[in-house]
C-alpha cells in the first residue's frame, strides 16, 4: 500500500470515528466536511489520535505489564458481545439487563490464537490469566471459554477506576478534535 493510499485510509477512519461521536452531539457537520478538515490539518489530528492511542497503550502496560493479555481480553470480549449487537439493543439495555453467562457464546484458545496471531500456547497461558482475573470462566466439558458477565466491572480490566481514566483520556481526545473541528 502507498503512502498515499494509507493517510487516506487514515483519514477515512479517523473521520468516521469524530463523525460517530458528532452524531451523538447537535453537530451537524456532514463526513465529507470532517474528511477536508481532517486533510487540511492531517499532521494536527493525526498526532492526537496516535497520542492517546500511546496513553492508552501505557495505561495498561503499567495496569497489566502485559499488552497481549489485554488484547487476549478485549477479544474476549468482543466475541462474547457480538451476539448481542446482532439484536440491535442500546447499550445500557445490553449491559444491564441482557448479559449472562451464556456458554453458547464461547470461543476456543485456537479461534482467539487465529484472530490476534498469538501463538495457541501463549493463548492457553494468557487464557488462563484472565481466568484468574474474573474476567472469563471456562467450560471444562468443552474445553472452551466464555465472558465471566457476573463479575464484569469487578476484574482489573473491566474496573471503575480504569473505565474513569479511559473515558477521560478520550473525551480529551474528542474534545481537541471537536474543538479544532469547530474553528
Amino acid at each position: 500500500m502507498s503512502y498515499d493510499n494509507l493517510v487516506k485510509k487514515n483519514i477515512n477512519s479517523l473521520s468516521k470515528l469524530v463523525k460517530n461521536f458528532l452524531d451523538y452531539t447537535d453537530s451537524s457537520k456532514s463526513l465529507i466536511e470532517i474528511e477536508k478538515q481532517i486533510k487540511k490539518n492531517y499532521s494536527f489530528y493525526w498526532y492526537h489520535y496516535l497520542n492517546t492511542q500511546q496513553n492508552y497503550l501505557n495505561i495498561w502496560q503499567k495496569k497489566l505489564n502485559d499488552l497481549e493479555l489485554l488484547l487476549v481480553g478485549i477479544e474476549c470480549s468482543i466475541h462474547a458481545t457480538r451476539p448481542y449487537l446482532k439484536k440491535k439493543n442500546n447499550f445500557e439495555k445490553i449491559f444491564t439487563t441482557n448479559l449472562i453467562n451464556n456458554k453458547d457464546n464461547n470461543f476456543s484458545a485456537s479461534t482467539i490464537s487465529r484472530i490476534t496471531g498469538i501463538p495457541r500456547a501463549t493463548c492457553l497461558r494468557k487464557l488462563s490469566k484472565l481466568i484468574k482475573l474474573k474476567l472469563i470462566k471456562k467450560d471444562k466439558n468443552l474445553s472452551k471459554y466464555y465472558f465471566d458477565f457476573n463479575n464484569y466491572g469487578k476484574s482489573i480490566i473491566n474496573s471503575k477506576i480504569n473505565s474513569i481514566e479511559i473515558v477521560d483520556l478520550y473525551s480529551n481526545f474528542f474534545y481537541v478534535l471537536i474543538r479544532s473541528l469547530n474553528r
